[in-house]
């Protein structure tokens, strides 16, 4: 999580395939980093408006996959989200989607959002992501044909066929 120049590790996603089992093969686990929530990281999410999540596979910045929400709709949400990973047909992660889980309960502003150092004396209470991930993986589409059948149109209905058979165009091609 982070703004446009630094980012603050905010945990692990880890991907593990176990062939023994019978019911799930996948397994996906996410890791949150109990220190990402530090005070003053809370209160840098809230003033920057926005919350950035990206997604780096094994330290390859290049494959990186970024999503943007408002950073309201994380204080709201009590910092319960979601997250939908979806891979590609070679297995890398080819876009992500991040969803904070707001109550019907929470407050509808971020006005009306008590401070975060609401706690006893004053302090901040501990802050930390509830997290729950999924994935999706590509599944290859019905392959159509590329030539269409051959058969009577419906009665009532008739296909332009590729002769001209428009008078003023039939016409036109005698007079050549």
């Amino acid at each position: 999580l982070g703004g446009s120049s630094d980012w603050v590790r905010r945990g692990t996603v880890e991907l593990s395939v176990n062939d023994d089992a019978a019911d799930e093969k996948v397994q996906l686990q996410v890791e949150n980093d109990e220190s990402c929530l530090s005070d003053a990281a809370a209160e840098a999410l809230l003033q920057d408006k926005w919350y950035r999540l990206k997604l780096v596979e094994d330290g390859n910045d290049s494959a990186a996959v970024m999503t943007t929400v408002s950073s309201c709709q994380v204080r709201r949400s009590g910092f319960r989200d979601e997250m939908i990973l979806n891979f590609g047909q070679r297995g890398s992660v080819v876009s992500f989607s991040y969803i904070p889980l707001v109550s019907p309960l929470a407050p509808k502003s971020c006005t009306d959002l008590p401070p975060l150092a609401s706690g006893e004396d004053g302090e901040t209470p501990k802050l930390q992501f509830k997290s729950r991930i999924s994935y999706e993986s590509a599944v290859p589409g019905m392959t159509l044909r590329t030539v269409l059948p051959s058969y009577q149109p419906p009665p009532g209905l008739l296909f332009i066929s590729n002769k001209n058979t428009v008078a003023g165009a039939a016409t036109t091609e005698k007079a050549k």
